[in-house]
């Protein structure tokens, strides 16, 4: 069975102080059981010093990294500098990544199969832009975002969550409905069985982000085909963050 999980994603947010107290409250309110399925993906430069503070009990994650394993790239951090500092895991391919930075598929995959040739968890993200779902275009889309995960090794496939986030839904208050993410999930999962296994399809968690809120996440988090939530802005509010935590 595949157990939900809530990724915060506090982008470039907060202070080391903020995140500290963030986290201590956070672990002090939520109950044991949940231990390995709440998650923070947060600023790496917060990660070293939180390490001390969740017990294992949350896990941490940075927002991206370079494709390359070293060299003369001033400015980026590599994965090996990420597990260092502690990190679990790591986002990949989020929409700002794509649209601010430019990133590109070849570029995202690069990044993906590093990742999980150096035993880091990662988190792909895809989705479509409103354009292309108007023009009937997202299976299109998500198909050429999915196949950078064909030059992974099936030993590894198993290190990867995939994080539907329709970009028309990111930051704009308008979530996908239930129907609809459930209807991309479902294509993701058939993509999975069709060019991996069923077994892999089957095991793979396949998560939703797009203006998830204690208002909708219920909704969502009970259908059966999303294991989970990506959270943005409500991630920053613990309160909030809280109340979407309860769902699972």
């Amino acid at each position: 069975m595949r157990k939900k999980q809530i990724i915060g994603n506090w982008k470039m947010h907060g202070s080391e102080s903020g995140a500290i107290a963030y986290v201590k409250e956070l672990i002090g309110r939520i109950p044991a059981h949940l231990a390995g399925q709440v998650n923070l993906a947060m600023p790496f430069t917060f990660i070293p010093c939180l390490r001390y503070h969740t017990h294992n009990f949350c896990r941490l994650g940075a927002q991206n990294m370079h494709e390359e394993r070293e060299g003369a790239f001033t400015g980026e951090i590599s994965c090996s500098m990420l597990l260092d500092a502690g990190a679990e895991f790591v986002l990949l391919g989020h929409s700002e990544r794509r649209r601010l930075f430019g990133e590109t598929n070849e570029c995202i995959g690069r990044k993906v199969q590093l990742a999980v040739s150096e035993e880091m968890d990662s988190i792909l993200c895809i989705g479509e832009t409103l354009q292309e779902r108007q023009a009937s275009r997202t299976e299109e889309v998500l198909t050429k975002q999915l196949e950078v995960l064909l030059e992974i090794p099936s030993k590894h496939i198993t290190r990867v969550t995939l994080a539907y986030e329709p970009i028309w839904a990111i930051g704009t208050g308008k979530s996908a409905t239930t129907e609809q993410a459930g209807e991309v999930h479902a294509f993701c999962r058939s993509f999975l069985a069709k060019h991996f296994s069923c077994i892999t399809a089957e095991h793979m968690s396949i998560i939703y982000g797009g203006s998830v809120s204690s208002k909708n996440a219920r909704e969502l988090l009970a259908h059966q085909e999303i294991d989970g939530a990506l959270v943005g802005s409500a991630s920053l509010d613990i309160e909030e963050f809280l109340n979407i935590l309860k769902v699972i």
